[in-house]
């Protein structure tokens, strides 16, 4: 099924095309969760997006999301499972123990994502590397 369909199917569901990175954000950061459901990721700048806004994300059990979120966090699902997906969705929704503690994750990962965080890890790989 296409996303066209989808959001044909269920009225909560909104293909919105191509958005501005304002836009995103402003949608974004003004959303409960956010869905990344990736078979293969490095590293998804969607995720510290997300992380900085303060937003859960429901996202597949593969290598670089654990990375950037932890091995501890509970709304990984494995990847091509609709079923585990629509099950950690159903529970984001009427969990709210869940939905809280999830946000307190993200937001317990906040300075990990601050440009300062970034720029000081730049800074040591590359001090690291002029070494050798």
């Amino acid at each position: 099924m296409n996303a066209r369909a989808t959001e044909r199917m269920h009225p909560r569901c909104n293909w919105l095309d191509h958005q501005s990175q304002c836009q995103f954000m402003r949608l974004l950061s003004g959303s409960r969760a956010f869905i990344l459901p990736s078979l293969m990721e490095g590293g998804a700048s969607v995720i510290d997006e997300a992380v900085v806004c303060g937003v859960p994300v429901l996202c597949s059990k593969i290598a670089g999301n654990i990375g950037m979120l932890g091995p501890e966090y509970e709304a990984y699902f494995t990847p091509r499972d609709a079923a585990e997906l629509t099950e950690k969705l159903r529970l984001f929704e009427n969990e709210e123990r869940l939905r809280e503690h999830l946000r307190r994750h993200i937001i317990g990962l906040q300075s990990r994502f601050a440009p300062e965080a970034e720029d000081a890890a730049w800074a040591a790989l590359l001090t690291a590397l002029q070494v050798q």
